[in-house]
């Protein structure tokens, strides 16, 4: 109990200007406007944690007895969540020695204190998808790790492949695009380590292709294969939205910094319009995780739905990362991985003022 106490203090005498009330580890926040995670919002909501869990929404003040109601003249949001980084990992995030790696693991990487991390949390990046380079054919499996607190949500979340030019080598098989699947469905056919989970739908993909013809070919390989996934990277996923949609993928794109071609947010227009799930992906080492927020504030200035935008930061970002049970919703059940801001989150004038993880506000004065 004192521990929560002292984790709730700063909350108690900072921006909220009411104690927080502590009991058995439960405390009620109102704000302004809650953002739910899947476009939808509610006025004027309660949201009530216990012990590290939502234990509800709502729009009523009827509080559990001896609670106490602490209101926020800003906004609640979940915690924003990145589809894909690798920085963390460091060295450990590839070979260049070996095409296929299928059983290795980036969680056996992952330093929930590595200063990449840290700059996550400090941006309301509450969980991310770790994942290997696509420098190697089959780069291992991704997993899903909460920013603070070293908790790993999954640890197998896909398989990740490259099906773009960034895996293909000299003197190395395989050397072509056709050869690269011709060994993927080698392993496929076989059942080989970790592909029988990837054919019968158990493990998805995670398919690193660029350039438009990258992304057509992984599309054929998923669609001729009955595979499910996600492709990563991808900039103009949008001009084969329908293609995307029919084969059942959903797309993971690099977050805008600026200074992106006009072109490829009206990508992301297209993928929203078309029905497409999308998420965003950071690299926390050279674009810095705010650019997770910069760029869905982008899309919206560009006209992209906005309930789309709220599902590919928060909800779909979750289901991607095979965590949407957990986090990506303010809703009863789900881990208590949240945001208060002093407005729309993605108002770039508003200031992101906490972060909380299972129930617990992260101190983001730590570098």
């Amino acid at each position: 109990m004192l521990s929560l106490l002292l984790t709730l203090a700063p909350l108690a005498s900072g921006f909220l200007g009411t104690p927080v009330p502590v009991q058995s580890g439960s405390y009620a926040i109102q704000a302004r406007v809650l953002y739910l995670g899947d476009g939808r919002t509610l006025e004027r909501g309660i949201l009530i944690v216990d012990e590290g869990k939502i234990s509800s929404v709502s729009a009523g003040t009827n509080l559990p007895n001896g609670m106490r109601l602490v209101q926020h003249d800003g906004a609640i949001s979940p915690g924003l969540i990145s589809a894909r980084e690798e920085s963390n990992l460091g060295a450990e995030a590839q070979d260049g020695t070996r095409a296929m790696l299928p059983l290795a693991q980036v969680v056996d990487a992952f330093d929930p204190t590595s200063k990449e991390l840290r700059a996550a949390a400090r941006a309301g990046v509450t969980t991310v998808l770790l994942a290997p380079s696509a420098s190697s054919l089959v780069g291992g499996q991704t997993a899903a790790v909460k920013s603070a607190g070293g908790r790993i949500l999954k640890r197998s979340s896909h398989l990740a492949i490259a099906l773009s030019s960034a895996s293909l080598r000299m003197d190395t098989p395989p050397t072509s695009p056709m050869g690269a699947i011709a060994v993927l469905e080698a392993q496929l056919s076989a059942n080989g380590p970790v592909f029988a989970d990837v054919k019968s739908g158990r493990l998805p993909l995670l398919i690193h292709a660029v350039q438009p013809h990258e992304i057509l070919r992984s599309i054929e390989f998923a669609t001729r294969n009955k595979l499910k996934g996600s492709l990563w990277a991808a900039p103009l996923a949008g001009e084969l939205a329908e293609s995307i949609r029919t084969a059942g993928l959903s797309v993971v794109l690099q977050a805008f910094s600026g200074g992106e071609n006009l072109r490829e947010i009206r990508s992301v227009a297209a993928l929203a319009k078309a029905g497409v799930p999308f998420a965003f992906g950071i690299d926390v080492a050279n674009g810095g995780p705010d650019a997770l927020r910069l760029g869905a504030a982008m899309c919206l200035r560009e006209n992209v739905d906005r309930k789309a935008l709220d599902k590919a930061l928060f909800s779909n970002a979750a289901t991607i990362c095979g965590v949407g049970e957990h986090v990506g919703l303010l809703e009863r059940g789900y881990d208590a991985d949240f945001l208060l801001w002093s407005g729309d989150p993605l108002d770039l004038t508003s200031r992101l003022e906490a972060v909380y993880i299972d129930g617990v506000r992260v101190d983001t004065t730590k570098q």
